[in-house]
């Protein structure tokens, strides 16, 4: 049982699929009941949520399903009639609910091989009478237990397999058990590798007699929404296989281990693109509910060769590699070692848990016979490790390969990839919030626009990378900007024809840039959070390819920004100002919002553009490292409509990011209330501004004021007079800052540069008051 799950159930079940109010979107959908279906089935389904009432569609990632909105469409809730196909992918489906004003954010409906039935209370003291090869669609309240019987013979196979936590609902971490006719447990399972926080168990009768299941939530603190599906069968259920992987297209022998009866021998077909491959496990005894993984890439297979557990007995491999191996027995360490060349970048990477072993890879690197030059446990908060280190000598490298609590055995299997580090390149879907799916829609409003924005990592080049957007709706065109050296973030605005059809399609998204000569291109990833609990921790997510864009009904307002005509310098301030243009009849507030800033930018976070008002002005700021260039920018807009909220986007503006005009440097001053004092300036880091420019003095106290100074083109001097008075208040004033200011061609380039450190000294008096 994961432990976590003690500390905070009830907050976490009762704020369910929260939406940050900031972020509200149309429609939002918090579940869909039942949870799943079996193939080959129609299956009637609730999908409740808000802001459902002119739902049109449902959207799905994958093949086998279509959808048909039925009956009387409520805010609330609305009615499907979900078609799966015989032949459609078993397991999870991620889907969304388009509407006339939006799309959902992605909720999942599970498929199933099995018929499905109901669970039916009371069953916690007599247990409910079921036959296998069916899936158990329930509830576990608060301190329920739901018992089942199962009639076998000797010899006869009960699997069972619980889709609990992954539905995504609330925080369920359920709890298995089966005992036999005489009461005696033959299988209990909580936490597992393969299904992580849900369970599965498998027995093989030894008498003939009726069986019992029993599935508690392992706390006890159900509710109404911890819905589970319960797989009950005779499959085989193996948990891994070895070798975890091979090269594209080819046939690989593997060996499926995990299933009480021993291991199973078998052959699987990869595909020819690298990547994860989901392996459904099925034989004559039926297909196994949760598909196993395996590591589909393009380097040699080595296999792991005992004895190998001592440095001095490392076993020899050539990079580039894939090692399949095993840590068999507790306190096993692999070692390897291979040859590296001075100025090469080595990269070595385990898949263990991503794979569903139950190994927790900790991977230390040294030079033979030498010191340690890499070592990494968890991975940017991922179980597996992965190491990287720069070869600063030729000769031979040592790897150590253990588990982090020095556990062992038959499934604690790895894929070890060691690879020469080159160009790569990959883009996800940017988050706007700290969890969650804020903002992780497109709907682009007929006639206008909606925008989004991509993030771009790059390793081991800097190059300028291009973003290719496909398979958009008919009407819709998008437009990406270049990410230039140095950019890790590019934003895209979709814009639509005013006749454009409404619907739905998700495009594809890729991103490539030339790196020496040779085009490289990066795939684009998006991690749907589905269950978000306890301090922003991630419990699941389901991992997509593709960006949903839809076509919605045209909004009454729009704007756009007023391109700058000056740059905003390092350590200056710059007005951008958006225009909001309204439709006659159309008086809703227009709150608009800046979709991104350059690295080193600041701003206010939002402004609201009230009705009878038609500019928003955004106060942008740039720090001393602010990066330099021209980066694109867009401004999204949202008001309330209909008690829902709508989005625009404004056209793709350049916003210019300079170097400091020059330095000021202010000298120290000493003033009587009711006097005057020169303060002398001074320019530094350029040899006279080509055109004049005028100082101020900032945050000057009450009392006293100071006029603003012009310094010539060319020149690098000036004093400004302060003037007092004696209502002066006498302190040191060490927050009075210099203003410079210089016209750039239509515009004005402000800059805040330098400190006045003034000290205010009273008149002294002599004898009887007298000064």
């Amino acid at each position: 049982m994961a432990r976590a799950l003690l500390i905070g159930l009830a907050v976490g079940i009762a704020t369910a699929f929260a939406t940050p109010a900031a972020f509200a979107s149309s429609p939002t959908v918090t579940r869909a009941i039942p949870r799943g279906g079996e193939r080959g089935t129609t299956v009637a389904v609730t999908i409740e949520g808000r802001w459902l009432h002119d739902a049109e569609a449902l959207v799905f990632y994958r093949p086998g399903l279509t959808a048909t909105i039925i009956g009387k469409r409520a805010e609330r809730r609305i009615r499907a009639r979900i078609a799966i196909a015989a032949n459609c992918p078993p397991g999870e489906h991620a889907f969304r609910v388009r509407t006339a004003r939006g799309l959902s954010e992605v909720r999942t409906f599970w498929v199933g091989c099995r018929a499905v039935i109901d669970e039916v209370e009371p069953n916690d003291d007599t247990p409910q009478r079921i036959r296998r090869e069916v899936t158990v669609h329930g509830m576990l309240r608060a301190n329920d237990r739901d018992r089942f019987a199962v009639v076998l013979r000797r010899g006869d196979r009960l699997s069972v397999e619980v889709e609990g936590l992954r539905l995504a609902d609330t925080l369920l971490d359920p709890a298995l058990e089966i005992t036999g006719p005489d009461g005696r447990v033959l299988a209990h399972a909580d936490d597992t590798a393969l299904l992580m926080q849900d369970p599965h168990a498998t027995i093989v009768a030894p008498r003939d007699g009726t069986y019992r299941i029993e599935l508690v939530e392992a706390t006890m603190a159900g509710s109404t929404t911890s819905r589970y599906r319960m797989h009950v069968g005779a499959f085989r259920r193996p948990t891994i296989a070895f070798p975890l992987g091979g090269r594209p297209g080819e046939t690989l022998d593997v060996t499926f281990l995990g299933d009480p009866a021993g291991p199973i021998v078998g052959r699987i077909d990869l595909p020819r693109t690298p990547g994860t491959l989901h392996y459904g496990y099925r034989d004559e005894c039926g297909r196994a509910p949760t598909p196993l993984r395996l590591r589909v890439s393009d380097l040699p297979a080595v296999r792991d060769a005992e004895p190998n557990s001592q440095l001095g007995k490392a076993q020899p491999v050539s990079v580039p590699c894939a090692i399949d191996g095993r840590l068999a027995t507790p306190r096993d360490v692999d070692w390897f070692r291979f040859s590296a060349k001075k100025g090469q970048t080595i990269e070595l990477r385990v898949f263990g848990r991503a794979m569903r072993s139950p190994i927790d890879p900790v991977l230390s690197v040294r030079r033979h016979k030498a010191g340690n030059v890499a070592y990494n446990d968890d991975d940017a908060g991922r179980t597996d490790s992965v190491a990287r280190f720069r070869v600063g000598t030729d000769g031979d490298y040592c790897v150590a390969l253990r588990d982090q609590r020095s556990r062992g055995g038959e499934r604690f299997v790895y894929r070890l990839e060691i690879r020469v580090a080159a160009p790569r390149l990959s883009a996800r879907w940017a988050r706007f919030a700290r969890s969650g799916q804020a903002l992780q829609t497109i709907a682009v409003p007929a006639g206008s626009r909606d925008a989004t924005r991509i993030d771009i990592t790059r390793r081991d080049h800097n190059a300028v990378v291009r973003t290719i957007v496909r398979n958009l709706p008919a009407g819709v065109r998008a437009h990406v900007a270049e990410a230039p050296a140095g950019a890790t973030r590019v934003p895209v605005v979709f814009e639509a024809d005013a006749d454009a059809p409404r619907g739905a399609t998700l495009a594809e998204i890729a991103t490539e840039a030339t790196v020496g000569g040779r085009t490289i291109v990066g795939a684009f990833t998006h991690q749907a959070q589905l269950l978000v609990r306890l301090n922003n921790r991630t419990f699941w997510q389901c991992t997509l390819d593709r960006m949903p864009v839809a076509v919605t009904a045209p909004v009454r307002f729009s704007a756009k920004i007023v391109e700058p005509t000056a740059p905003l310098v390092r350590n200056g301030r710059l007005q951008l100002r958006v225009r909001v243009h309204r439709e006659e009849g159309f008086t809703g507030n227009v709150v608009l919002s800046l979709l991104d800033r350059p690295s080193g930018v600041g701003s206010n976070s939002s402004v609201t553009v009230r009705n009878g008002k038609t500019e928003g002005v955004f106060s942008l700021s740039a720090n001393s490292r602010a990066a330099v260039g021209a980066w694109p920018i867009v401004v999204r807009a949202r008001a309330t409509v209909d008690r829902a909220t709508v989005w625009t986007a404004t056209p793709i503006a350049t916003l210019r990011v300079a170097p400091a005009l020059a330095s000021l440097s202010i000298a120290r001053a000493r003033l009587t209330p009711g006097e005057t004092v020169d303060v002398s300036c001074r320019l530094t880091g350029t040899k006279g501004l080509a055109k004049p420019a005028t100082i101020k003095l900032l945050g000057l106290p009450p009392g006293a004021a100071a006029d603003p100074v012009v310094v010539p083109a060319g020149k690098t001097r000036a004093v400004i007079r302060v003037r007092s008075t004696k209502a002066l208040e006498p302190g040191r004033y060490r927050t009075i800052y210099g203003q410079l200011i210089c016209e750039h061609g239509s515009g004005q380039v402000d800059q805040r540069s330098g400190r006045l450190d003034l000290r205010v000294v009273a008149p002294r008096t002599g004898k009887g008051g007298a000064r």
